[in-house]
């Protein structure tokens, strides 16, 4: 099951990674694991997924279901891929 970050927004601000190797540098999502979600190859439509609502970003709370719909365009997006579920 993967778990979207499409609305998790856990990444905000500065800090860390890159080793003052430059803005972006050695970031790549991997193609599985708890980032999968990046990336739109990985979530088709009929996915198990947990996501993370609107009314819950605060918290965090994930809500399991089935993708439905991708919402997202492109290919690759670093907060997530935004989709409809079914519950």
């Amino acid at each position: 099951m993967f778990s979207s970050s499409a609305l998790e927004g856990r990444r905000r601000g500065g800090g860390g990674g890159g080793g003052g190797r430059g803005r972006g540098a050695g970031r790549r999502s991997p193609d599985y694991g708890p980032r999968a979600g990046q990336r739109r190859s990985n979530v088709p439509p009929g996915t198990s997924v947990e996501v993370v609502q609107k009314q819950h970003q605060r918290t965090g709370e994930l809500t399991p279901g089935t993708v439905s719909r991708l919402l997202t365009n492109s290919g690759f997006h670093p907060r997530g891929i935004k989709v409809t579920r079914l519950m």
